[in-house]
Formats: structure tokens, C-alpha cells, sequence
């Protein structure tokens, strides 16, 4: 078990590929597993044209069915964004058909996908049925960015998803979690929730970098649970634009 996890984690890009994607973007990103492996993915990458890719996604289920579905749908999605020559929301498209195909019982991937183009700010968006993202502004302000969104991956072959924007300014940060941050319990069955979720954000000082909002959230995160097991997968993707 631990192999698989050591291989799973080799599918994600580490902190430094990550740091090293554009001078003019500082992202990072954590996930940790609620058991040795789990179906949560993130991923970001350069497109040839000097766009970056950035995606969550979250397969339905735990350990290693979980596990192998989440590798299957991060590889299909690596392959299909990096041609970088459709829609956003044509690849997504395509990538929830090439799921569906696939004949998967019970089994789905939410995922929320960006493209931000560097010169412009202006970030490309495909919600398929994944939480959306929170936008925190230069000045200090925390939005909880409105999507129309879609169904989540793997649910309906040809499902049209709808391309949605947003415009960052410099400064500007962008936050992508998973369900398990929100939904964390600690002993007593409260929930992590929405209103802790912002507080530990809004407490991300303007020019700091994004690992210190990662790190805060699941430490936030973690300390809430009080070691209570952790019901499910975590994961946080942060960037901030510099513009």
C-alpha cells in the first residue's frame, strides 16, 4: 500500500514544478489522503503558448478503486488540455465522454478547471459539479465565486458543459479545495464548515506566499479534528497572481 501511494503521489507535480511555472504566478498545492491512497487529483502544467492549466478534481469513493480511477482521469485530462487547441469547455467535453465511455459503474469525478492567460489575467473556467472556487482580492475582500457549473464527469455522455471567465488583477488570489476541508468533523460531528474555511483565508496576508494559505487551511483543518479520522480526501490549490 504504501508503493501505490508513493506512485500516486508521483503523479502530481511537487512544490518546485509547481513554484516554477511562470515568474508572474505563485501556486501551490496539498493533498493528503484520508487513507494510504485516495481519488482526490490536482494538477497544473504550461500550455505551449505560455497559458497555464490548473485543475481539482475529486472520484467518488476511497482507497485503491478510488485511486485508480483518480490516475485514469488525471492522465486523460493532462493529455487532452495540453493540445491547447479547443474550448475549455470542448475538452472538458470530450474528457467527461472518454469517462463515460468507459463503461465505470458508481463511480464520478467532480473537477473544477481553469486556463489563465498570463498577459491578461483573464481565467477560462469549467465547473463540473466540483465546489466552486473563492476569489480573495488585492484589497482583502473574499468572494465566493458564483458558477453555473455542470454534472460531474463520468455521470452523462455529451453532457454540454458552459465556459465560464473571471479577470484577475494583480495580486489577486484564487482558491480551488475539495469537499474534505469543508466537510471535516472533528469528535463532537461538527463540521469544518464555510465560515472557518474563510476565516483561515481571509487571514492570508497580501505578498505572502500561496503555501502559507495551503499550509494554514490544513493545519486549520487538522487542528479542528483534534485527531478525530479524517472522513475524507483534502486538497487545496492556491495561486495568486502577480501580474
Amino acid at each position: 500500500m504504501r508503493a501505490a501511494r508513493d506512485i500516486q503521489r508521483a503523479m502530481l507535480p511537487d512544490a518546485a514544478a509547481l513554484a516554477a511555472l511562470h515568474p508572474g504566478l505563485d501556486l501551490d498545492a496539498v493533498l493528503e489522503p484520508a487513507q494510504a491512497i485516495g481519488g482526490d487529483l490536482y494538477d497544473a502544467f504550461a500550455l505551449p503558448d505560455g497559458r497555464i492549466v490548473f485543475l481539482v478534481g475529486d472520484v467518488t469513493g476511497k482507497g485503491p478503486s478510488a485511486a485508480l480511477f483518480m490516475a485514469v482521469s488525471k492522465a486523460l485530462a493532462h493529455s487532452l488540455l495540453r493540445r491547447g487547441d479547443a474550448a475549455l469547455n470542448d475538452v472538458i467535453g470530450a474528457l467527461n465522454d472518454e469517462l463515460a465511455d468507459g463503461g465505470h459503474v458508481f463511480v464520478e469525478v467532480t473537477m473544477l478547471c481553469g486556463i489563465i492567460d498570463m498577459a491578461s489575467g483573464r481565467v477560462d473556467l469549467v465547473n463540473a459539479g466540483h465546489e466552486n472556487p473563492l476569489l480573495l482580492h488585492a484589497d482583502g475582500r473574499l468572494e465566493d465565486v458564483a458558477m453555473e457549473g455542470g454534472l460531474p464527469l463520468c455521470t452523462l455522455a455529451g453532457y454540454p458543459y458552459p465556459l465560464e471567465s473571471l479577470t484577475l488583477a494583480p495580486g489577486d488570489g484564487l482558491v480551488i479545495i475539495t469537499d474534505g476541508v469543508r466537510e471535516a468533523q472533528n469528535a463532537g460531528g461538527d463540521f469544518f464548515g464555510t465560515a472557518r474555511t474563510h476565516e483561515v483565508l481571509l487571514g492570508w496576508q497580501r505578498g505572502a506566499p500561496a503555501a502559507n494559505a495551503t499550509q494554514a487551511l490544513v493545519k486549520a483543518v487538522r487542528d479542528f479534528e483534534a485527531g478525530n479520522p479524517a472522513s475524507d480526501d483534502l486538497t487545496v490549490l492556491v495561486l495568486r497572481y502577480r501580474g
